[in-house]
């Protein structure tokens, strides 16, 4: 796994918008969308907008939340309301397509996310790029450590699309992509801010580390043959 260090967030955001950029690009040369998975959470927020602001003709990518509180569609603490918010504005022609996590109010939305993801792409979804976080606790998407369906989520044999998790912290109940589906990606990228950031992955990207749920995602993705690297901006 490769780690990259930006000092300037301009570096970091043009690093990362280059990356879905390229991924847009090798799918509209192969007629078809790309499938990106989009990081939750204010870190890629900046980056966000300036890839929104790029032009870019072709095939509508398809943008999947890796994740998403089990909170009413529109409330300000789920993820997609940046997202929405952000590529609602995308001068792509045509606009992306945001696929949301289901409401709050669904009494099984993991299966419904689980069935639409299945339906659109395959019962064995593959990415072109999947953009993900890394908590301080080693999450990553909505698998947490000490989490018993996160654990089961995070299995190379899990069957399971997506899952409904439980976090440490409010909102506690989430909802995540499971670690295989992740995992299949052509390239996966961690994104990272900050010196608190930084500690984390001093700490966790040695063998101590290597159960947690970020390192196992890294792994899965890894065996399969994704490239996987880590962007982290060293400023906040």
């Amino acid at each position: 796994m490769n780690l990259r260090r930006f000092a300037a967030e301009a570096e970091w955001i043009e690093a990362c918008v280059a990356e879905a950029l390229a991924a847009m690009t090798a799918a509209k040369a192969e007629a078809r969308r790309a499938e990106l998975v989009l990081a939750g959470g204010l870190t890629p927020g900046p980056m966000y907008r300036v890839l929104a602001s790029r032009e870019f003709s072709g095939p509508p990518p398809r943008l999947w939340p890796g994740d998403e509180r089990r909170l009413p569609l529109g409330h300000a603490e789920r993820n997609d309301h940046l997202i929405a918010d952000i590529f609602a504005a995308a001068v792509w022609k045509p606009s992306p397509e945001l696929r949301l996590w289901p409401d709050a109010s669904d009494a099984d939305p993991a299966a419904t996310y689980a069935k639409a993801l299945a339906d659109t792409l395959s019962p064995h979804p593959r990415f072109d790029l999947v953009f993900l976080g890394v908590g301080n606790d080693g999450h990553t998407a909505g698998l947490f450590p000490g989490d018993a369906a996160s654990e089961a989520a995070l299995s190379p044999n899990c069957e399971q699309l997506a899952v409904l998790s439980i976090a440490a912290s409010r909102p506690w109940l989430r909802m995540s992509l499971s670690g295989p589906v992740l995992a299949a990606a052509g390239r996966l990228v961690f994104l990272t801010k900050g010196d608190e950031k930084l500690a984390t992955l001093e700490r966790t990207m040695g063998e101590g580390g290597k159960n947690l749920p970020w390192r196992r995602v890294a792994a899965l993705a890894e065996a399969r043959g994704a490239e996987t690297s880590i962007f982290h901006l060293d400023s906040n």
